[in-house]
């Protein structure tokens, strides 16, 4: 009997490493999609954002360094004493600086720090562009409040905002959050009289929480399966709804949200120069192909013509430039990789 469990357990155990092997040059040779294992223990559980008890809800742990490990980079990010991916700055500066809001695009998710598109800025102008970007599902209305709270304290006379049309309006929705155990701000109620609401944060001591941080930094299998497993259940929710494209398919409700955030953010930046800039991904590109000038692009100029807001729309301008948004990613992400900073930041920088 024993004889016979060893040898169970020596085929379970011969068949989970052929397993891993797979995966591990699925990672490295296909691209699949995924964070790779760091197999250090003092990294269970960490991650370079993280819930905390801001009225933004997710910051990153100041004076702080994280190490991303993804299938096709390795990066070490570096958070200054305000929590930002920047170098330190001083509140009072400069009066002319731009302060910088976005969610991973902005902050440079898989780049370097110095190839990212603000410190291209910074160098081509002279001037300061300080990056308050974060990742962790961030949208319009925590770029409101992290500019409102925070980003405003710091002396400048731009703002520079990221707008993800392809999760923007989702990670502002509050039926897709409210069970997700997470700490999060959304807009709740209609028009001009919706109110701030904060989704419930849910412990993540369990058995589960603790086999997944563990799994996480000890398994290509495990990391692999649960990015597989989020882009089906993005895909899926995404085909129900009729979803090809953030710049083209969105209600009238997610489209009001947007706006309420941004009159919001306009408020708060009044005498400021605002600029907005509208971020594509591959899909986004192959539905302008077909169909023109976006409804998202009209709706947002039309606003902003009465706002004394600027609205760079980057989707046709990556078209014109004769490739796909596509080769400026990473092969195994969506994120820009150095050459999609480099091509934002001279389609933009005349603007400043």
């Amino acid at each position: 009997m024993r004889k016979k469990l060893l040898k169970i357990a020596l085929t379970l155990l011969a068949g989970y490493l052929l397993l891993e092997a797979g995966t591990y040059f699925l990672m490295g040779y296909v691209g699949i999609i995924a964070d790779r294992p760091s197999f250090n223990w003092g990294r269970i559980g960490v991650h370079f954002y993280k819930d905390v008890p801001t009225d933004w809800a997710i910051w990153h742990e100041p004076n702080s360094t994280f190490r991303h490990l993804r299938s096709c980079f390795d990066i070490e990010y570096r958070f200054n004493s305000e929590g930002m991916r920047d170098r330190p700055r001083e509140r009072e500066g400069a009066s002319s600086r731009v302060v910088v809001l976005g969610d991973s695009f902005i902050e440079g998710w898989g780049a370097e720090e110095e190839a990212r598109m603000t410190n291209l800025l910074e160098r081509a102008k002279g001037k300061e562009f300080l990056n308050f970007g974060c990742s962790g599902s961030l949208g319009p209305i925590q770029y409101y409040l992290v500019y409102d709270r925070l980003a405003k304290l710091f002396s400048h006379d731009q703002v520079l905002v990221g707008i993800l049309p392809a999760n923007d309006f989702d990670d502002d929705n509050y039926e897709l959050w409210v069970d997700s155990g997470r700490r999060r701000p959304f807009w709740v109620g209609e028009g001009a009289n919706r109110e701030l609401r904060y989704t419930e944060a849910k412990p993540r001591n369990g058995w589960g929480p603790r086999l997944h941080r563990f799994l996480k930094e000890y398994s290509y299998f495990y990391n692999a399966f649960e990015s597989l497993k989020q882009r089906w259940k993005w895909r899926q929710r995404n085909v129900q709804a009729g979803i090809h494209s953030r710049f083209y398919d969105f209600s009238e409700e997610e489209m009001e949200r947007m706006l309420f955030s941004l009159q919001k953010l306009r408020e708060a930046s009044r005498g400021k120069k605002l600029t907005l800039m509208l971020i594509p991904l591959y899909p986004d590109a192959n539905r302008y192909a077909q169909e023109g000038k976006s409804p998202l692009t009209k709706r947002l100029e039309a606003w902003a013509a009465g706002q004394d807001v600027v609205v760079i729309d980057l989707l046709p301008w990556f078209q014109q430039r004769g490739t796909k948004v596509k080769a400026y990613s990473h092969r195994c992400d969506n994120h820009w990789n150095a050459r999609g900073h480099q091509a934002a930041f001279e389609l933009i920088e005349k603007y400043f």
